[in-house]
């Protein structure tokens, strides 16, 4: 979708997604139907430590919404963005992470450095990467 924004070393690997992977598309669909939303994907240097993967939300002016994705080069790039762009669709989707994070069972649980993770984009990240490796 235009409002996505990858790192131009990683064309190859959005076409070869968009090519393989359904899911991929219902992504990058749900993402382009969302003008108010830019996605920039940045790639984080691969010995900082921390997260494999990471997204910041902020609202800027006029309601719109830039999210900024982080991924290490050291990880699967087609699972962490799919992952990552699993978190931004649910936010559009209005889900409170918080509220659904203090109820057991919900698939959505806190991490220690105060995100959070479900096992929603857990989900999407590996279907995405299994449909790229098998070619479907």
């Amino acid at each position: 979708p235009p409002n996505l924004n990858v790192p131009s070393g990683h064309q190859t690997a959005i076409v070869q997604m968009l090519e393989r992977s359904p899911m991929f598309r219902r992504q990058c669909l749900r993402l382009a139907g969302a003008p108010q939303l830019s996605v920039v994907v940045r790639m984080s240097h691969p010995l900082t430590g921390g997260p494999r993967a990471r997204t910041q939300i902020t609202l800027a002016e006029n309601n719109r919404l830039l999210a900024t994705v982080e991924i290490n080069p050291l990880g699967d790039f087609k699972e962490l963005l799919a992952h990552e762009l699993e978190h931004i669709i649910e936010q559009l989707d209005g889900i409170d992470l918080q509220a659904k994070a203090s109820v057991s069972r919900s698939g959505v649980w806190s991490c220690v450095d105060g995100t959070f993770e479900t096992s929603r984009a857990v989900r999407v990240g590996t279907l995405v990467a299994s449909e790229v490796r098998g070619g479907r």
